[in-house]
């Protein structure tokens, strides 16, 4: 199991409440704290598909069908953020959130991933709901029954991350912690992987709906102007 590493100054902000309703919408205290939302409950605008079109708006979801494969990417680059949604996957299935991520090469290493499974009663792993795919498992694995909604909220602050899965901080880690790196390849230490990128989501081949997505950007990538 991977080693994680606690934060003290990511605690004062566990106590952030992940917030349900409607796909598109954001509490008057989200809309005061600078939260905006990534999903208009109608449409893909604000996304870009990156593979095949497996991705639509059904119900006020975005739906991956499980077809094909490639992911959906943000339409905006992110450094900072505080990232809260929700997620639904049948028993079995298999997803991920990735954060940072590049157009270029696999967007679970060149940013990270976020593993989301069908997974309810298994043990904690480094591949189990909630890991930083590959590199550091959670706590505890919380999540739901097939078929249930699970929350996720990220924290993700310079090389800070904190994962809260419905509710409870399942990793707090410092990415650059030395220990936590020399376990991983010289490619995929996190120190060689991207300072910002896009929020996506993984079409690994099984149905998945995605909800109640909003962002409070703490620091948001601008291109340079034309020249």
């Amino acid at each position: 199991m991977a080693r994680w590493i606690a934060i003290p100054a990511a605690m004062g902000i566990l106590g952030l409440i992940l917030t349900g309703g409607p796909a598109s919408a954001l509490t008057d205290c989200e809309k005061r704290e600078g939260f905006i939302s990534l999903f208009d409950g109608q449409t893909l605008s604000g996304w870009t598909v990156m593979g095949d079109a497996s991705w639509s708006v059904q119900g006020g979801m975005i739906v991956c069908s499980g077809q094909g494969g490639g992911w959906l990417r943000s339409n905006n680059k992110y450094r900072d953020f505080i990232l809260r949604l929700d997620y639904r996957i049948a028993d079995g299935g298999n997803s991920g959130l990735f954060l940072r991520a590049t157009e270029q090469g696999n967007p679970a290493f060149t940013g990270l991933e976020l593993q989301i499974l069908g997974d309810h009663g298994g043990p904690p792993s480094k591949h189990s709901t909630a890991s930083v795919y590959d590199a550091i498992a959670p706590s505890a694995n919380l999540s739901r029954p097939g078929g249930e909604w699970n929350s996720y909220e990220v924290i993700y602050v310079g090389n800070t991350l904190t994962v809260l899965l419905n509710g409870r901080a399942v990793v707090m880690a410092d990415l650059f912690d030395k220990a936590l790196n020399e376990s991983l390849a010289e490619e995929r230490r996190f120190w060689n992987r991207a300072s910002e990128g896009y929020i996506g989501f993984q079409n690994h081949g099984a149905k998945v709906e995605f909800r109640d997505i909003r962002i409070r950007p703490l620091t948001l990538y601008t291109p340079p102007p034309n020249p």
